[in-house]
């Protein structure tokens, strides 16, 4: 009687390490909305680009590649719908001396999970570096006058210098809005309406 307790036993075990095992190879199936991709890496080398649908993950070998998103959060989901992303400067300074506030609204997109994500260590700052710069040189070498006759001028300059670096990190960029732009001598409560 003994024996057939210790057989019942052993047959509890041997089903539940089934049951896991089987759990964890469902485990394995990842869902990818329409709005996003991942970066599948097996053994440490890059393997496949996933795009929306239901995909399987080979145990112990697949590994799905985190990376930095737009909201300095590390993910492993990246987003393939156009992202906002709003810089700002509280005294940029314009040839003929003038302090200015401005903020500028780029509408970007990631063309390229792969090129998004093994091209450039964090492209999110180096964007936003990026664009920084950009906007400081820009600034520094037109007057005042030219940006308030003319506001397309910071954003086809930004649009037509910007692209070009950024396409090989897997990033097109859809459009450059102006947002505020003021001199920062007049804040907001002293504009004229």
């Amino acid at each position: 009687m003994f024996t057939i307790i210790l057989l019942g036993l052993s047959d509890w075990l041997i089903l539940g390490l089934l049951a896991a095992l089987l759990l964890y190879c469902l485990s394995r199936f990842v869902i990818i909305p329409k709005t996003g991709s991942c970066i599948v890496e097996r053994l440490g080398k890059f393997q496949a680009s996933w795009f929306k649908g239901i995909h399987y993950r080979a145990p112990f070998v697949d590994h799905l590649k985190r990376t930095v998103d737009f909201q300095g959060k590390s993910v492993w989901l990246i987003p393939l719908h156009e992202i906002l992303k709003t810089y700002s400067w509280s005294k940029l300074r314009t040839k003929d001396g003038v302090s200015v506030e401005a903020s500028i609204i780029v509408h970007l997109q990631i063309a390229d999970p792969k090129m998004y994500v093994y091209g450039a260590s964090s492209p999110p700052i180096l964007i936003e570096r990026l664009v920084t710069n950009f906007v400081i040189h820009l600034f520094g070498a037109h007057e005042w006058g030219d940006f308030v006759t003319d506001r397309s001028l910071i954003q086809n300059h930004l649009l037509e210098n910007l692209q070009d670096i950024v396409n090989p990190w897997g990033i097109r960029l859809n459009r450059i809005k102006i947002g505020k732009l003021v001199p920062a001598e007049l804040s907001s409560a002293q504009i004229p309406r």
